[in-house]
């Protein structure tokens, strides 16, 4: 798109005429015929296979860094969270019931009245399954119900020793 409208400027101007990309109208045409030009890139979808394939690994990992990661992924996959809306979380909004997790999302870029959401998570079977890995991450945080603490703690230094962890 570019070099045909450095040939119709050039052409413009050897012909005397003004030149079409002063005006506006023309800019826009043409930046719309480029992005037009431009392919569409897609992604596959994450899919359970995936997801599995990434729980596996983590968990045979054995460490705190790597189980907080398989929650994350498993609160994002299962509950069709954004990470900025799982990040967010604090030890109140989540809830563990015998039949499934429950997590209170207090804002979201979707949420236009500001009134909140809350995602239920079935419980699954298995050491794959979402409640088991998220109950094998609080039993190693001293997770309270009632904590206004995030969720995730956040790791912060270069061993894996209590005092990097903390509640930011």
């Amino acid at each position: 798109i570019a070099v045909f409208r450095a040939a119709i400027n050039w052409a413009h101007r050897m012909a005397g005429l003004s030149v079409p990309s002063q005006n506006m109208l023309v800019n826009l045409a043409f930046d719309g015929a480029a992005r037009d030009c431009i392919p569409a890139r897609k992604t596959a979808a994450f899919s359970r296979a995936d997801l599995t394939v990434c729980l596996q690994d983590l968990m045979n990992r054995n460490g705190i860094l790597e189980l907080r990661l398989a929650v994350l992924l498993t609160f994002l996959f299962h509950g069709f969270l954004r990470i900025s809306e799982a990040l967010a979380l604090r030890c109140y909004d989540v809830q563990f019931t015998g039949t499934h997790i429950t997590i209170k999302i207090r804002r979201s870029k979707t949420d236009q009245g500001g009134h909140g959401a809350e995602v239920h998570i079935a419980n699954g079977a298995g050491h794959l399954a979402p409640k088991a890995i998220a109950e094998a991450y609080v039993s190693q945080i001293s997770y309270d119900p009632c904590s206004t603490k995030p969720f995730f703690l956040s790791y912060r230094g270069h061993t894996e020793t209590e005092s990097t962890w903390t509640y930011n």
